[in-house]
């Protein structure tokens, strides 16, 4: 198995595998690191390969060079070339989803279906901007300015008084961010574009949740609705980290969607 740090190219990038079976890749979001798949591992590691690692800049895997989301895409398929894995399935989350959507755009002929959990896709000038701020912010403050109100505010009402565990864990992930890492992380979701998905074929899942300020129900159905073979789920009482916000429900839509794919 390839857990511990691999070198893709001059990129020292943090990876954890477990499994056997069909190759699943797991690509977080901007805050995140791997272990926002636990739970996901936990299900689906009887079945299948899976693989998760930390982004460039995020978690253990340190920041080198500029950071963007073409970037790390390329990563992804230098990560896959790595492992010898000729085809994957995705499972992305947030910022993670246009990752894979780039994947997707330059990889397409490697990805047999892609599962999207609170995805983002054409960010609205007012998200961009506010990218721009957390960044300055960041820099200025380092991560404490940020993390309580994330923890607090992208998880539902019911995370937050029924599993404040959830909310104590994501606060952690925050805290324990690169400040300067988070804040390119920040620009380069600010700055990101739409990649092309015209050629994709794939599957496609999208999951988001009722109380997904990132992802409202409304915009699950525009962003899938782009993808000619797509299913879209929204699940009650969640927020925006999905696979920590609602782990079982996560768990069996990716059991019975990858099985069908």
């Amino acid at each position: 198995m390839a857990t511990g740090f691999r070198a893709l190219g001059n990129k020292h990038v943090w990876v954890e595998e477990t499994g056997e079976g069909p190759a699943v890749v797991g690509i977080h979001g901007l805050g995140g690191t791997c272990n926002i798949y636990g739970p996901q591992i936990a299900a689906l590691g009887d079945t299948h390969r899976i693989v998760t690692f930390d982004l460039n800049g995020h978690g253990m895997s340190p920041m080198v060079g500029p950071i963007s989301i073409e970037n790390w895409a390329d990563d992804v398929v230098a990560l896959m070339d790595d492992l010898a894995l000729a085809e994957v399935a995705l499972v992305s989350h947030s910022m993670g989803t246009l990752v894979a959507q780039q994947v997707m755009a330059i990889a397409g002929e490697r990805i047999r279906a892609s599962a999207f959990l609170g995805p983002v896709r054409n960010l609205p000038d007012a998200a961009r901007s506010a990218q721009a701020d957390r960044a300055a912010l960041v820099r200025a403050q380092g991560m404490a300015a940020v993390a309580g109100g994330i923890s607090q505010g992208a998880v539902s009402a019911k995370t937050r008084s029924d599993r404040p565990v959830v909310s104590a864990m994501i606060k952690e992930l925050l805290q324990r961010q690169s400040a300067e890492g988070y804040a390119a992380a920040c620009e380069a979701l600010g700055g990101s574009s739409p990649p092309d998905i015209s050629r994709v074929t794939c599957p496609v899942l999208g999951v988001t949740g009722t109380e997904d300020m990132v992802c409202p129900p409304d915009a699950l159905g525009a962003i899938t609705g782009e993808f000619a073979d797509s299913t879209a789920v929204v699940i009650d009482d969640i927020g925006h980290w999905t696979t920590l916000e609602a782990p079982a429900e996560v768990n069996d839509l990716l059991e019975d969607f990858l099985k069908t794919a």
